[in-house]
């Protein structure tokens, strides 16, 4: 053979060998992209899952989101402050998907589930005139994207204030009145059986 032919035979191997490096980094783009897919949706689903356990778990922080949801009688300040403090939780975590999402790391599925459960939220008058507030922090096109959404959102102010209710009267039969001004006989009754 001549020099030439193995030359020829040494670039058909070099360029077989560029092509199934190509092949094999496409490969490895592609496992990797849908690893951090995964693990993108892996975290906002374990986020979202504390969120909602910590109302199971803290009774008091329930009683203090759903009157806050319903919106009436107004909660006291610090009542208000709790109140503030978890939906603003629950608002970042939802911003943390709505930009995972806009960054290609969630599919929109994703995206539509997080929106209905905040449908949900939103339809409570609380929820609507907490966000009315001022909220830094927040980007402004999320911000933007939350009011478009709010413009689509029947408020139902029923359940969250049948709710509400519930919790209320829980709580005033959960801590006795004392006796005529004696402080000392107070005591603590059990919460209803449900």
């Amino acid at each position: 053979m001549s020099l030439q032919q193995w030359s020829l035979i040494a670039d058909i191997i070099t360029a077989t060998a560029v092509i199934v490096s190509l092949c094999f980094l496409a490969f490895e783009v592609r496992l990797y992209a849908r690893q951090d897919r995964q693990d993108a949706l892996d975290l906002v689903t374990s986020r979202r899952h504390d969120l909602i356990l910590v109302l199971a778990q803290d009774g008091e922080l329930a009683s203090i989101v759903w009157r806050g949801l319903a919106g009436t009688p107004r909660l006291p300040a610090h009542e208000w402050a709790r109140f503030t403090m978890y939906v603003y939780s629950l608002i970042l975590e939802y911003e943390r998907t709505w930009l995972k999402f806009n960054a290609g790391a969630l599919d929109e599925d994703m995206l539509r589930e997080w929106e209905h459960a905040f449908t949900w939220w939103f339809k409570h008058p609380g929820m609507q005139s907490w966000w009315r507030g001022r909220h830094p922090g927040l980007t402004l096109p999320f911000t933007a994207y939350i009011d478009t959404m709010l413009a689509r959102i029947h408020v139902e102010p029923r359940d969250s204030a049948m709710v509400a209710a519930s919790f209320r009267e829980w709580e005033s039969r959960r801590f006795l009145v004392p006796a005529a001004g004696d402080p000392a006989t107070a005591r603590t009754a059990q919460p209803p059986a449900q």
